[in-house]
């Protein structure tokens, strides 16, 4: 998520769009900064046993989750800018 993050933003400067990849960069640094203050708020174990999971860190939230869904929704937002209420429609409903 993070290269998105910069292949995305670097694309927004690139298009002379700075007012766009600036809140798109803000985005990414809230939500990361976020999820990772809640972190170490809730203290949420990981659970025991499973394979390969680190046994240091907190499990919620999730932050891979939570960036996912900040970016994707905000790329589907900006993508949709411009578009016909129908392909609006569709789009956030994908």
């Amino acid at each position: 998520m993070a290269a998105l993050v910069i292949a995305v933003g670097m694309g927004l400067l690139l298009l002379r769009q700075a007012r766009i990849a600036y809140f798109w960069f803000l985005n990414g640094l809230l939500i990361f900064a976020t999820a990772g203050f809640f972190k170490h708020i809730l203290h949420v174990h990981r659970p025991l046993g499973t394979k390969g999971a680190l046994l240091h860190g907190w499990s919620y939230p999730s932050g891979h989750t939570a960036l996912s869904i900040a970016i994707l929704g905000l790329l589907t937002i900006m993508l949709a800018q411009d578009a016909p209420r129908i392909v609006k429609q569709y789009l956030y409903a994908f």
